[in-house]
């Protein structure tokens, strides 16, 4: 949905931290940034922004999210808010462009078949081939349902 439709995608899953309950000043400080050093004898730990600056932070108790690597759309790169949506914004009129007629999605887990059925549906004049390993697709999944995924696949021509 990300790339079928990014209106919709963004409506339901892009969200800044401060729509979560309590993850608030009075609480806690969220900062987005790369780690570039921890020091644990004096409790500071030194970030760099999205926009290359630097900050060194005390803390009285570190928590560092690594973030995850599932989900073609995610990189090691630090962006900020306007950078994440011109970035989803972008990869999305990739896919509507006239001369895109052909697109290749590569990896049968959830987010491979979820990419590959929105495009096509959304994008029905398009070639969109699906290529993952063994025989069906959501190898992790039961038998049944993997198979009713691979026929919806199939029925509307990816």
């Amino acid at each position: 949905m990300r790339l079928s439709d990014p209106g919709a995608w963004k409506r339901e899953y892009l969200r800044k931290f401060n729509q979560f309950k309590r993850l608030d000043g009075n609480h806690l400080k969220i900062v987005q940034a790369t780690v570039s050093s921890v020091n644990t004898s004096n409790n500071t730990v030194q970030v760099k922004h999205a926009d290359g600056s630097t900050e060194t932070f005390a803390y009285d108790a570190l928590l560092i999210s690594s973030g995850v690597s599932n989900g073609f759309w995610r990189t090691s790169k630090i962006e900020d808010w306007k950078q994440i949506n011109q970035s989803i914004s972008r990869n999305a009129q990739d896919i509507t462009k006239p001369e895109t007629n052909l697109i290749a999605v590569v990896g049968g887990g959830a987010a491979g078949v979820s990419t590959a059925y929105n495009i096509k549906k959304k994008n029905k004049h398009k070639q969109v081939h699906f290529f993952y390993s063994g025989d069906l697709p959501l190898p992790d999944y039961h038998p049944r349902t993997r198979r009713v995924i691979a026929k919806t696949l199939r029925n509307i021509n990816v």
